[in-house]
C-alpha cells in the first residue's frame, strides 16, 4: 500500500471523485510510493504577480519519478469546436468548467518541476527524474 499525505484515511476525503482516486492509488500502488493529496503551490503569473494553484494528487515513485493528477468527478462533456468542458448536472443542465482539466494538470506539473529545478545545484535544464501528468475522470 502506498502512503497518503496528509496521513488520513482516504474515506475521509470529501470530494467523491478524489476519494475514489485516493482509495485506488493507496490500495494498488507499492509501499515505496508516496501520494500527496491537495498539493498547494505558489507560482508567478504572466504579469509577475503571485498565483496560487493546487494539484489534486502528486504521486512520487522514487524509482520512476513524479505523476501529477487532476481529478474531475461526475458527468463531463467536451466541445472540441469551442474547446470547452462542461459538467452535466443531474437535472441535465450543463455548467461550464472554469478551467481545462488537462491545462490544470500541465500547469501544476510545470510549476512544481520548475520549482524543484531551481533548487537543484546549477539550476539544470533537465531534471534527473521522469515526470508527467494525467487527468482522472
Amino acid at each position: 500500500m502506498a502512503r497518503l499525505f496528509p496521513k488520513i484515511d482516504p474515506s475521509e476525503i470529501d470530494n467523491p471523485g478524489e476519494r475514489k482516486v485516493a482509495q485506488a492509488l493507496v490500495s494498488q500502488l507499492a509501499s515505496r510510493i508516496e501520494v500527496f493529496h491537495g498539493f498547494h503551490w505558489l507560482g508567478a503569473s504572466r504579469k509577475g504577480t503571485l498565483v496560487e494553484g493546487e494539484c489534486d494528487f502528486v504521486v512520487l515513485d522514487p524509482a520512476n519519478g513524479l505523476l501529477f493528477v487532476e481529478v474531475k468527478g461526475g458527468s463531463l462533456e467536451f466541445n472540441p469546436d469551442r474547446m470547452e468542458w462542461r459538467r452535466v448536472l443531474p437535472n441535465g443542465e450543463g455548467r461550464l468548467l472554469g478551467k481545462d482539466p488537462f491545462e490544470q494538470a500541465r500547469r501544476s506539473t510545470h510549476e512544481i518541476v520548475d520549482r524543484i529545478r531551481g533548487e537543484l545545484p546549477g539550476n539544470p535544464e533537465q531534471v534527473p527524474f521522469t515526470y508527467g501528468y494525467a487527468v482522472a475522470f
